[in-house]
């Protein structure tokens, strides 16, 4: 990270941690209307789209999406709480909303019993483990979740922790 915030210093005069999206990402999960999103994705209908009211970089404009958020949670906090569960289901959904038959099935059958199974796999390996180290598994998967109920979350941002799942299964 710091290497990378070090270049993006340099580059774009600011020091970006994480990308010049994560503003607008946050924005399309917690800005005034937003639904938390559906059928898997974050995108209009799920949220408003505004643009800058005047032409501005990609640091200004990530900031941009970001201030206007943070009012918006300010603004009416128990929506935003509201929203939590919507984001959980986008995120954790098995298949696209549009997904062909043949796909859900696929998917029903594959990635179902893993989340099941990796959870339960997560859970049980830090009860017999011990804390010191059988919890990281379910620590990265309830820090992941958290992250993204609190940002946004869809199917794409859930592939990392499904490796957690199928090493607990």
């Amino acid at each position: 990270p710091a290497a990378w915030a070090a270049r993006n210093a340099v580059e774009l005069g600011a020091p970006v941690v994480t990308s010049t999206e994560s503003g607008f990402v946050f924005y399309q999960g917690n800005s005034r209307g937003a639904t938390g999103g559906s059928r898997g994705y974050v995108q209009p209908p799920d949220f408003v789209p505004i643009d800058p009211p005047v032409p501005m970089g990609e640091v200004a404009k990530d900031r941009f999406y970001l201030d206007r958020a943070l009012a918006d949670v300010a603004a009416d906090p128990v929506a935003t709480v509201a929203r939590w569960p919507a984001k959980l289901w986008n995120m954790w959904r098995p298949a696209y909303g549009d997904a062909s038959p043949r796909n859900l099935g696929i998917t029903v059958t594959t990635y179902v019993p893993v989340l099941l199974l990796g959870v339960i796999g997560a859970v049980a390996l830090a009860r017999r483990a011990g804390p010191a180290s059988g919890a990281l598994p379910a620590v990265i998967l309830v820090t992941w979740a958290v992250i993204h109920v609190i940002v946004t979350g869809m199917i794409r941002f859930r592939l990392p922790a499904e490796l957690i799942f199928l090493e607990t299964a």
